[in-house]
């Protein structure tokens, strides 16, 4: 009985803390209702990526302008940078198609309502997959933001006391400001920050979500032609007892719902994805060649943790996809059409010309997302990592 339970749970109980992370982060409407102060506070939610960005931005541009002497400040400013604007820019984004993916998470809720309690087992797995990389991202990202604040309080205890010089976490030393003007402005970076990552961190969980779910789907049609393959065909005049074309009338109907949805994900997150690539890919050889120079500089491992896990998250779940889609076509190609009826016939052919599409994900529509592209970009991040320290 619990078991059965647990499978009826809704789709917004199951992924709860993704929820509140996404509302907070303004991607998806604060309430059921359509109040206007809810609505007003949506569109504050998610406009302030911007601003807690530009905020973080301010004194990194800075060194990179005026204060390109020194190489050390000058690589972490570009790290800082590449981060927070690679994190903005998807914000925007997403932002932009915020409409759109609100009705993909309701299409996603509602397929997730429809599944039998017998069938939704096949969905759970990969809802479980989705809350655990989800939360493994999420607070991948607030580790990296951590060990900023860290690094810089370690450093200005370290000061001796007649030092003029004053540590930030997500920004260069200055000389000495003032109190109370430097624990307001040390304060104000760490609550940026830490928003900001989280914002990231939401744009990013909102794809892997879809895409997870998406894969749970695949795997449900899978499961219903496997099934469809193992009934006992009546021999007389090569028909079925009917329960055989209402079965494939069903699979193609939820797979026609699925390859619509990967479609219009694709036009949504495929500029995303793009930048996810090349942000992250110089950020991990950035904060890569600083850690092999100097073990010491801790900070520079929290963006080079954010940076691989952040490619691998946006790898690993179209590679998932993908291939669950080719799965679904070689379980049509299982089901035995020589034995049924024309008009079961003719379902099964387009059950099998529909299959053929391939559901995939691309960076700015020049490459599919793999785990084949994950480790390219792995390798040409260490590339550039090898050249900089030579530097």
């Amino acid at each position: 009985m619990p078991a059965v339970h647990k499978t009826r749970q809704p789709f917004w109980d199951y992924f709860w803390a993704a929820k509140l992370i996404l509302q907070t982060a303004g991607i998806l409407p604060i309430g059921e209702s359509s109040s206007l102060w809810k609505s007003i506070l949506t569109e504050v939610l998610a406009a302030s990526p911007l601003m807690y960005g530009s905020y973080v931005l301010i004194q990194p541009l800075h060194c990179i302008l005026f204060r390109s002497d020194n190489m050390d400040e000058l690589l972490e400013a570009v790290i800082v940078v590449i981060t927070v604007s690679g994190g903005q820019l998807r914000s925007i984004l997403i932002s932009i198609h915020r409409r759109k993916i609100v009705r993909l998470f309701t299409i996603a809720r509602k397929l997730w309502d429809e599944t039998h309690a017998e069938d939704r087992e096949l969905i759970l797995t990969w809802a479980k997959r989705a809350r655990f990389f989800c939360t493994i991202y999420f607070w991948a990202t607030q580790v990296s933001s951590t060990l900023f604040v860290l690094t810089s309080v370690v450093k200005q205890l370290s000061l001796p006391p007649n030092s003029t010089i004053s540590h930030y976490p997500f920004g260069i030393e200055e000389s000495i400001t003032p109190s109370p003007q430097y624990e307001i402005k040390y304060t104000l970076q760490i609550i940026s920050g830490y928003l900001g990552m989280m914002f990231v961190a939401a744009s990013d969980m909102a794809v892997t979500l879809l895409v997870l779910n998406l894969c749970g789907q695949l795997a449900l049609i899978q499961s219903w032609l496997l099934d469809i393959s193992k009934k006992e065909l009546i021999a007389a005049r090569q028909r079925t007892d009917g329960s055989f074309e209402v079965a494939l009338r069903k699979c193609i109907r939820r797979h026609q719902v699925v390859m619509n949805f990967c479609a219009e994900l694709e036009e949504i997150v495929n500029c995303i994805n793009l930048v996810q690539i090349l942000g992250g890919m110089y950020t991990m050889a950035i904060s890569g060649a600083r850690l092999a120079k100097n073990l010491r500089s801790y900070r520079f491992s929290g963006p080079l943790i954010v940076s691989i896990s952040g490619l691998f998250f946006s790898c690993w779940p179209a590679d998932n996809l993908s291939f669950e889609t080719a799965k679904v076509a070689h379980a049509v190609y299982a089901v035995p059409w020589h034995s049924c009826s024309p008009a079961e016939k003719t379902l099964v052919a387009i059950m099998l010309t529909r299959s053929q599409r391939s559901a995939k994900l691309t960076a700015g529509k020049f490459v599919a997302l793999s785990l084949e592209t994950f480790s390219s970009i792995l390798s040409s991040g260490v590339s550039c990592c090898m050249i900089l320290l030579r530097f």
